[in-house]
């Protein structure tokens, strides 16, 4: 791999290679160029009808309900540690000073972080119109919502690659590139869906996207939608939008030892920030939607479009009802509390007995 790929990989790359590669694969272009894959778009759809197709937004809420199960236990810990040190400072020297204003700012920033992550605005979904051909999202900068037109994008599947002392993974990221006229330079990207476990869900994925923009509803293969934002439903959305892979149809786990070890270290370690997630995700403020689409927003009539029903054992597991997804989920939630409250519990403990 060359030294402008591993800068691509460290740092995002800057240009679109011209032919596909170690850095991923160019995908087929808008219009007629010859499908590379089947369409596929299980459980990463929100909505879909004639005006609009809209994606599940899970990943940047996934990262904030995590922020709010960490910063919020923590923030107790340093307001104990706070309480417990205040009373032992004379104030009687610049150093004493220095100190009472370092820790209330070790103090703050928890706090701040913890009010952030539950108020903030959340980042919308990424949202494809078929009726204006344009794709909008809110990047990761929060500077406001842009959109790219749909017959210009130049999509391509990003191999994403993680190496840490436990071990490596490697990811494949679905990006909508637009770039500037006559160049290879990425002017902006839009990434719709969360990274794949496979490159060809990437490939499947894009050939959803052109067949809902430049073909019938019948061309398209039947469509399971995430499950409803409720409160009841936070075990289905994650077991839906989180662990689609690693749990079937009846939200079982894959008899798989790989399956197995993912949901059960997810579930255990992200127990909380899933809970964490839905209730930020139900709760939080919304930003607008941009005015050309905010003028037509409206429930999403019946369509041609074949949407996979709710199954019973769907539904039941959407009212939190089903009993092995529940005692699976159960069983998370109480070695989750074991262990984060241990560690939280060892750290106030510590701050509680030191001077």
């Amino acid at each position: 791999m060359s030294s402008r790929h591993v800068r691509g990989q460290l740092f995002g790359y800057r240009e679109l290679p011209e032919e596909s590669g170690l850095w991923g694969m160019l995908l087929p272009r808008p219009g007629h160029e010859v499908a590379a894959h089947g369409s596929d778009a299980q459980d990463v759809i929100d909505r879909l009808d004639e005006d609009r197709l809209v994606f599940a937004n899970t990943e940047r809420l996934g990262i904030r309900g995590f922020l709010l199960a960490f910063f919020l236990p923590f923030t107790l810990v340093q307001l104990i540690a706070t309480i417990r040190f205040i009373p032992s400072v004379k104030l009687d020297s610049a150093f004493d000073l220095a100190f009472i204003a370092m820790l209330l700012a070790f103090t703050a920033i928890p706090c701040a972080a913890v009010f952030y992550c539950a108020r903030a605005p959340i980042p919308p979904p990424v949202i494809i119109s078929r009726r204006l051909r344009r794709i909008y999202a809110w990047p990761a900068n929060g500077k406001g919502w842009i959109s790219v037109d749909y017959d210009d994008v130049v999509p391509a599947t990003f191999v994403h690659r993680m190496v840490t002392t436990s071990g490596s993974a490697t990811t494949y990221v679905l990006t909508l590139c637009q770039l500037k006229a006559g160049t290879r330079e990425i002017e902006c990207s839009i990434v719709p869906a969360p990274a794949q476990s496979l490159p060809q869900s990437c490939g499947q994925l894009w050939e959803f996207i052109r067949r809902y923009m430049d073909g019938p509803a019948h061309a398209l293969p039947p469509v399971r939608l995430v499950p409803p934002l409720t409160a009841a439903a936070w075990m289905a959305r994650a077991d839906r939008e989180v662990l689609h892979n690693q749990v079937d149809d009846e939200h079982r786990v894959v008899r798989r030892v790989t399956s197995m070890y993912m949901v059960w270290w997810y579930g255990i370690v992200f127990y909380w920030a899933e809970r964490a997630r839905n209730w930020i995700e139900r709760t939080a403020p919304r930003r607008p939607l941009p005015p050309e689409l905010a003028e037509e927003d409206a429930p999403p009539l019946a369509s041609d479009y074949r949407i996979i029903p709710y199954s019973p054992i769907e539904l039941q597991a959407q009212a939190g009802t089903l009993p092995h997804m529940r005692r699976r989920w159960f069983i998370c939630g109480v070695l989750s509390t074991v262990l984060w409250g241990t560690l939280f519990g060892l750290l106030a403990a510590s701050a509680w007995v030191m001077r």
